[in-house]
């Protein structure tokens, strides 16, 4: 089996993850729109540079929240880790 580039990889993780209908994390702001994926049980949002949804934000703490959704993918819900700024939703 031939070794897949980084883009080749990153396509073909998208074509998998679309065909499962996750649901996905959308970070917006002036300059960028990114998308993650959410495909653990548990995902950890927060300024820390090792988690998968890092934020480059001095308002986010370390370990800010995490998005935990159902078994089902129909429901996800956040969870404050006792941030000082808080968590919103759509807000």
């Amino acid at each position: 089996m031939a070794k897949l580039g980084y883009e080749e990889y990153k396509q073909k993780e998208r074509e998998v993850l679309q065909k499962f209908n996750e649901p996905d994390f959308v970070i917006l702001n002036n300059q960028t729109k990114r998308r993650t994926p959410l495909v653990h049980k548990q995902t950890i949002i927060g300024r820390n540079i090792n988690l998968l949804l890092h934020l480059d934000d001095i308002s986010v703490s370390q370990k800010h929240a995490i998005l935990e959704h159902n078994d089902e993918f129909t429901r996800v819900y956040l969870v404050d880790l006792g941030a000082k700024n808080g968590c919103y939703v759509n807000g």
